[in-house]
């Protein structure tokens, strides 16, 4: 039976169980003989075909879903545990496949809200969370497996303020995480190999300043305001060998054109149509702190979204200095024309501190993800505006380097 356009949109709009992205006209097989045409759908959560037979609908959650394919005859191939779905004669079968497997790739990449207190292993090396804060540090083993087994065998010893985890492994190979507590101590993760020894050292206690024997400096120790760790993302703590207004001025103005955030967005190179306006001054009530505003645009290179190669972004920065001498930085960018782009906002601060009797600079900065509106992809939308945050200040650290100025490396609170 030939469908008809009117029969196929009634039929689509009968799913409520979610948000219908896009409908395609096509072809589905029900065996090696026989086939109905319909619509394919796709939402947040699964996919589903549509025809005037009701018998002849197909419903797939995205969670059932082992591959998605598109075969050498531009036939989309979806593979479950019980069945291989063939749907076949779209307009364009590439377009079709590249928008439905990037919405399920994006369902399947999504940070599960209880991974966030396991220890994970980042690109970079070890993530935030390999040590917990005081009232939780337990370490779960299973994230530092390797390709030999591991059997569930684990004791949890305490000693006053040591706690050790012991993970025996089933063959002769034995790995230990090793957590001490003692004040003013490093604490350690040690993992033995009989082929190979790894120690990764984390200190999370402050130590007591002590006298700098080059140049009798004393140190001081910096009282970061606290943030939610349930909602921002602490990329980094950066000693930076300019005093910070010095170092605000020749990288966070136009005063300098070799140095300025315009000169750092052309030396990226995926940003175009860039525009760095000057501060302007806010009003402000008596007895405020002077704020600062400009609103940045540029348009920057997109990859690996389909039929995307740039998205729009304006960026409204605000900066003010307290009576401490820090500096502060705050950003809210919007983003247009990405998939999702209306249902989040970012926010980033930085924090510039003075450090070494105004010597130096202590850079801490970290983001926040504003869901506005529902989605799935809540946790997916902030694992990838923090990856892709890490991934800018990186690029923004090496674009100072090369300008002459030296990041001296983490500092430990």
């Amino acid at each position: 039976m030939i469908e008809t356009e009117e029969n196929i949109n009634l039929k689509t709009e009968e799913i409520k169980s979610d948000k219908v992205f896009e409908n395609f006209n096509c072809s589905y097989s029900l065996s090696e003989e026989s086939s109905v045409e319909g619509k394919l759908c796709y939402s947040e959560n699964f996919i589903e075909f549509i025809s005037e037979r009701e018998e002849n609908k197909a419903h797939i959650d995205y969670k059932n879903i082992n591959n998605i394919i598109l075969n050498n005859t531009d036939n989309i191939e979806i593979e479950t545990n019980e069945k291989k779905f063939i749907f076949f004669s779209f307009k364009d079968s590439k377009t079709v496949f590249e928008k439905i497997d990037m919405v399920y790739k994006l369902y399947n990449g999504k940070v599960k809200k209880e991974e966030k207190d396991s220890v994970t292993k980042s690109d970079s090396g070890y993530s935030d969370n390999d040590v917990d804060d005081e009232n939780n540090k337990t370490i779960l083993s299973s994230k530092y497996s390797t390709n030999s087994s591991i059997s569930n065998d684990a004791s949890v010893k305490e000693d006053n303020n040591i706690k050790t985890l012991k993970v025996i492994q089933s063959s002769s190979n034995i790995k230990k995480l090793h957590l001490n507590d003692e004040k003013d101590e490093k604490k350690e993760i040690i993992r033995n190999n009989s082929s190979n020894d790894l120690k990764i050292s984390k200190k999370l206690d402050f130590l007591e300043p002590k006298e700098n024997e080059e140049n009798h400096i004393i140190p001081e120790k910096i009282k970061f305001n606290k943030i939610d760790t349930n909602i921002d993302a602490l990329i980094c703590t950066k000693i930076i060998n300019l005093p910070p207004k010095e170092f605000f001025e020749k990288y966070q103005t136009n005063k300098n054109k070799e140095t300025s955030y315009h000169a750092y967005y052309d030396y990226v190179g995926e940003y175009s149509e860039v525009e760095v306006p000057e501060w302007e001054p806010l009003e402000k009530k008596e007895n405020e702190i002077q704020k600062y505003q400009r609103k940045e645009k540029f348009c920057i290179s997109l990859h690996g979204v389909p039929l995307i190669n740039k998205s729009h972004v304006e960026k409204t920065c605000e900066y003010w200095v307290d009576n401490n001498g820090t500096y502060f930085f705050h950003t809210l960018s919007i983003s247009t024309g990405v998939p999702l782009s209306d249902k989040f906002t970012v926010e980033t601060t930085s924090e510039f501190h003075p450090y070494m009797n105004n010597t130096k600079t202590v850079f801490r900065t970290y983001q926040r993800t504003n869901i506005i509106k529902w989605t799935i992809f809540k946790m997916a939308l902030i694992y990838q505006g923090k990856k892709t945050y890490t991934q800018e200040i990186e690029k923004w650290f090496k674009f100072i380097t090369e300008k002459g100025d030296k990041i001296e490396g983490d500092y430990e609170a």
